[in-house]
């Protein structure tokens, strides 16, 4: 059996479920004042959480697409197992360059979606 394909397959029902959710939150977001709080939440103040609670969603969304594609790209380059071939000999240094890789690629692929979040929407908001 060939575990990768299975792997791939299930990591991409796993991120097509998140995206799924993604869009579903988008849409519920769009209803006016619920009831049961329309005396605790005043119509701006419900307004602005709408705004800033779509452009969180679509941030999340391309996130979620990026996670996928770079998980795809490192899997669909053998990356990680050019990264265990430099150390053929030890299983706990194989492990180690993967780890390493994997952590090193999140952090170049996702540096800007944090930045954004923060120091864009964040700040835009007031928060």
């Amino acid at each position: 059996m060939n575990y990768k394909v299975l792997f791939l397959l299930l990591f991409t029902v796993q991120h097509v479920y998140t995206l799924v959710l993604n869009v579903v939150q988008m849409r519920s977001a769009r209803n006016p004042v619920p009831a049961n709080v329309a005396d605790v939440y005043d119509a701006d103040t419900y307004r602005k959480w709408r705004a800033y609670h779509a452009q969180k969603s679509r941030l999340s969304l391309l996130r979620t697409l990026a996670s996928w594609v770079l998980t795809m790209a490192l899997l669909g380059f053998d990356v990680y197992a050019k990264a265990a071939g430099l150390f053929p000999a030890n299983a706990f240094m194989q492990l180690l360059a993967v780890l390493l890789t994997s952590a090193v690629a999140e952090i170049l692929a996702f540096v800007g979606f944090g930045w954004y979040g923060t120091m864009v929407i964040e700040e835009k908001y007031g928060f």
